[in-house]
């Protein structure tokens, strides 16, 4: 019995691959999360907390969450070129009440696409005041950075091993709504696990804070990954030596599963770049996610330049001025200070949207101008589009070289052959998809080239118009046979190992009304082959137009 390639899909009562259950555990391959990072313009942005806000809690509550604040302020980050922002959350918002907390995310989400920004969200936070509360947040102290910052969880939670689970219902039901939110740019899952805050809030924390941190974000991987979101998970690593054989019990969790680089530096230049160097052994894209503290010499001036130049991402503390107060110091805890200092700690703009310094409002826009994903421009010219000549007219398909590589090449090779030519489209199922590329008009499957591996991890969706590759249900068994998207077919995307999707590598650029002409055509049944269309559709031929 010969065989060939079709599209397996889902309907009530159908399921892809029955009796498995497990979920994935580990982080993404290198190559997927470089892929994900290729697709990126350079990240640069800023941790982002209204000046309205003294902290999580007050940004998000419904009686102080303000949009136009947010929107005035996101504004003034897009205005000097900024693309992403790193937001902080709390699991006591979603105790509160987590359909509204949801609702104000998603109004959150809808403001920063509409000023082209894409949030990092950090679900847990080691820093500042162990004891948070809801309702009316208290008043900044006079002159005190971070007066008012709380941490997440409540130490009592931290503390105590047996309520750990209870936050697992947040975990997965904030990345679950938003897991395949294209609007979100990745997950911290844990600000500075293990910091003691000593100058602050020191006399408070436990000895063992650091193993504390680490039980939870251990968890928190774990419920993460049994999510499985299509963006990137990550937490910072902050202290301790970064080397992978002198790692710390819990930096190890840190590196070992992120599925992305990050890190926090408040030095000079010159001494961060080992940490960063070291950073880059682990052959992982790397984001900065805190940086820039003027009186320590960790400046825009030094660092965004070398981190354009080695495309790390740049995601410096702070942008307006406000309640926060973090354009004072760290020492103003045990340093009293009558006035705000001449030299900003953090920040970037003054409370009326007014620069703090020009020269480094213009040094981000210079370093911004033009920012777009890798040789975007270039890719795109080199990205090949063919002409499909059917027996019910032409659909031109640009082929996805940048980042679909491995099953575009493949189609092509199929394309240059003429292996195409007097196929068709074999089996129609309008509102769906068009499946066509290997049999012959009497329903014969032709002789093919060996199986290529599923290069469905590229994260392009089955859309509408999109072109993916057939296959049958063994992942990397995709031969000559493809199919082109009638409607936005989600449950065909990859979702982690045991959903391994179909490879998207291309999209129809001219023609989708011959590709809705092709859909709506009567369907019959022939032989064992169900959705032939009675009428022959024939690829008449395939040729490189571009």
């Amino acid at each position: 019995m010969e065989k060939w390639a079709f599209l397996f899909f889902m309907l009530p009562g159908l399921t892809a691959y029955a009796g498995e259950t497990a979920l994935p555990q580990s982080p993404w391959p290198a190559q997927k999360s470089q892929a994900w990072y290729d697709s990126q313009p350079w990240l640069v942005g800023c941790n982002f907390i209204p000046s309205n806000a003294i902290n999580q809690l007050e940004m998000w509550q419904p009686d102080t969450f303000d949009p136009n604040i947010i929107e005035r302020e996101l504004g003034l980050a897009q205005s000097i070129g900024m693309n992403m922002v790193r937001v902080f959350l709390h699991d006591l918002l979603w105790e509160q009440d987590s359909d509204g907390f949801l609702e104000r995310m998603d109004y959150f989400l809808d403001i920063c696409k509409k000023n082209n920004i894409r949030p990092m969200f950090v679900l847990f936070d080691s820093c500042w005041n162990p004891y948070p509360a809801l309702g009316k947040q208290p008043a900044p102290k006079p002159h005190v950075h971070n007066s008012g910052w709380v941490q997440s969880p409540s130490m009592d939670i931290l503390k105590n091993s047996e309520k750990l689970d209870t936050l697992k219902p947040y975990v997965k039901g904030v990345i679950g709504r938003f897991k395949h939110d294209r609007r979100v740019l990745a997950w911290d899952l844990y600000n500075e696990p293990g910091n003691t805050n000593a100058d602050s809030y020191g006399k408070f924390e436990p000895d063992n804070k650091e193993d504390l941190c680490r039980a939870l974000l251990e968890k928190t991987f774990t419920w993460a990954r049994e999510v499985n979101p299509s963006q990137p998970l990550t937490v910072g690593i902050w202290r301790g030596n970064w080397e992978n054989d002198k790692l710390s019990p819990l930096n190890r969790v840190i590196m070992e599963q992120s599925d992305v680089v990050s890190f926090h530096t408040y030095a000079p230049l010159k001494d961060a770049i080992a940490g960063m160097e070291i950073l880059k052994s682990y052959q992982r894209p790397v984001i900065c996610t805190e940086y820039m503290a003027r009186p320590n010499a960790c400046t825009f001036g030094d660092f965004l330049p070398y981190l354009k130049e080695h495309r790390i991402g740049a995601c410096n503390w702070g942008l307006v001025a406000g309640k926060t107060q973090t354009q004072y110091p760290w020492k103003s805890w045990t340093t009293p200070f009558a006035a705000e200092p001449d030299v900003w700690h953090h920040e970037v703009f003054r409370p009326d949207g007014t620069p703090y310094d020009t020269a480094e409002v213009e040094l981000f826009k210079k370093m911004t101008a033009g920012n777009k994903p890798p040789a975007a421009a270039e890719t795109a010219k080199k990205n090949p589009v063919v002409s499909m000549k059917t027996s019910r007219g032409s659909i031109e398909i640009e082929l996805f070289m940048d980042k679909a590589p491995l099953t575009a090449a493949n189609f092509l090779r199929y394309v240059k052959s003429g292996f195409y030519n007097g196929t068709t489209f074999h089996r129609v199922i309008k509102g769906f998809m068009i499946q066509g590329g290997g049999m012959t008009a009497d329903l014969r499957p032709k002789p093919t080239d060996a199986p290529i591996k599923n290069e469905s991890y590229n994260q392009l969706r089955n859309e509408r118009g999109a072109i993916a590759m057939a296959r049958t249900s063994a992942p990397d068994s995709a031969t000559s046979q493809f199919f082109i998207n009638h409607a936005a077919n989600r449950s065909l995307d990859f979702d982690g190992p045991m959903a391994p999707g179909y490879a998207v590598f291309g999209k129809v650029v001219n023609g989708m009304d011959v590709v809705d002409a092709i859909a709506a055509m009567p369907t019959k049944n022939a032989g064992p082959h169900a959705n032939v269309p009675v009428e022959t559709v024939t690829i008449e031929s395939v040729t490189i137009v571009e």
